[in-house]
């Protein structure tokens, strides 16, 4: 249980990482949008950003499951609507990343 708590702060710590990068990416953005000067590095950084948040949330999520259990965890509405928000979200930008222009 220890074990699991303790990997579960490393994977929270991965997940807000991943966040400030993606809000990092943002801030340059609105910097671009508003002053120009597109830089095509930032799409790469925004996608292992994307990626990386996805992956720490699924690993959140799936040792959230192993020290709860299952059907505790599935019968808490919030997280059911982290489950639910996760999995739309994933399923939103590809499909934005599958037929964008860019």
């Amino acid at each position: 249980m220890l074990i699991q708590k303790g990997l579960l702060a490393i994977v929270t710590l991965w997940h807000l990482c991943a966040f400030a990068a993606g809000g990092v990416y943002v801030f340059h953005a609105y910097r671009v949008l508003f002053f120009g000067g597109h830089n095509p590095a930032g799409v790469r950084i925004i996608r292992t950003a994307d990626w990386q948040l996805w992956l720490s949330g699924f690993c959140i999520i799936g040792l959230g499951v192993l020290t709860e259990g299952f059907d505790h965890y599935i019968a808490n509405p919030k997280l059911l609507a982290k489950i639910i928000v996760i999995v739309t979200w994933l399923i939103s930008t590809q499909t934005i990343r599958r037929y964008a222009v860019i």
